[in-house]
């Protein structure tokens, strides 16, 4: 938008494009004439124009709605960008869908160079097409690595089950009712095991009313079960000075509760995506023309319906659909609120339609 003066009673626009052979209604009633330049129509647009008919008889017809509340004002020049496409051109993907299914759930997935946390063992990306490289990584357990290859007829999953890094200590004591603490953690009394450890090294403290009967530093390896065997000599009263003496009250032993809260999804509206801002036609409803939709969701595995006739599940892209005709999108799934909206196919292109699925209350 350039503020420059150019005509005291009109808004001056001036459209970029190769094209002629336009017609323009200004607000859909008042035809305007177009003065062709180098790569360029310039149009005199009455004040407050709020939107501008563009037909042609080719690529169809579209209605383009000014930008502001205002309109199109007097005194002012605005520069728009007009692209057409030919309904001879094949439109191709240029994006596709991978799902990844992962154990365990809480798993890192790096793919190319970007990482996300996966959610309840599964995570969607939407790529270009060709090759991709993932990495996925869980504490104690070992990462795999790999590539993979996206074309342009259906979406991929790929499942991964990582292999876990078993590492833990066992310690038996002749002790009865005695607290055995691995890095300060209860791990139980008299015998028992800790939980997946690291490699390294670990502290290992034994504790009878409030009295400390050993401690020592544990050394284990990588995917190694050590067994610790005290015998009654090697659990004798430690004697410290009272700074450093560990109480039976300082020891805290957590467990992790599900609160079983669950927060309600929010409906998300549907996201369509042009080539830019600036303007685009719609061709002519021609038989053999067509439009593609994305469709994806918070839920992966919903069906989709396309009026009525089940088309694939999320995410999926549906192909070969009327272009300048309405359709009916519907998602389904067991435990889950149907959700729809009514969607225009855009004439060879691609419209992004992301609708999220309400869970049921039990």
């Amino acid at each position: 938008m350039n503020h420059i003066v150019i005509d005291k009673q009109q808004a001056t626009l001036d459209l970029k494009t190769s094209e002629n052979g336009f017609t323009f209604l200004a607000n859909g009633k008042a035809e305007i004439a177009a003065e062709e330049g180098e790569g360029m129509l310039t149009l005199k647009v009455p004040d407050k124009t709020s939107f501008i008919v563009v037909k042609h008889a080719d690529y169809g017809q579209l209605t383009w709605k000014a930008p502001g509340k205002k309109g199109l004002r007097k005194k002012k020049r605005y520069t728009a960008t007009l692209i057409t496409i030919s309904p001879d051109k094949e439109y191709k993907l240029q994006k596709q869908w991978v799902i990844f299914e992962i154990q365990p759930k809480d798993a890192i997935l790096t793919i190319d160079s970007t990482m996300t946390l996966v959610h309840d063992g599964k995570q969607q990306f939407y790529l270009p097409i060709g090759n991709h490289t993932y990495l996925a990584e869980s504490p104690f357990h070992q990462q795999e690595e790999g590539t993979f290859e996206l074309t342009d007829e259906e979406h991929k999953t790929i499942s991964l089950a990582l292999q876990p890094i078993y590492s833990y200590i066992r310690v038996k004591t002749p002790m009865e009712g005695c607290d055995i603490l691995i890095d300060g953690q209860f791990i139980g009394k008299t015998q028992a095991t800790s939980g997946h450890l690291r490699e390294g090294d670990h502290h290992l403290i034994v504790l009878k009313d409030s009295l400390k009967y050993y401690d020592a530093t544990i050394n284990i390896g990588w995917r190694e079960k050590k067994t610790i065997e005290l015998s009654s000599e090697d659990l004798r009263p430690i004697i410290e000075s009272k700074s450093k003496a560990i109480k039976k009250s300082e020891v805290v032993i957590t467990k992790t509760i599900p609160n079983g809260k669950s927060e309600a999804s929010k409906v998300a509206p549907i996201i369509f995506e042009t080539l830019d801002d600036s303007l685009s036609v719609t061709p002519s409803n021609e038989p053999d023309f067509y439009g593609m939709i994305n469709v994806h969701s918070n839920v992966i595995g919903a069906n989709v319906y396309i009026d009525g006739k089940l088309k694939g599940t999320t995410p999926c892209i549906i192909k070969e659909l009327a272009a300048g005709k309405k359709c009916r999108v519907r998602l389904t799934k067991a435990g889950f609120y149907d959700t729809e909206k009514i969607i225009l196919v855009e004439g060879n292109d691609l419209t992004f339609v992301k609708l999220d699925l309400k869970k049921k209350k039990e």
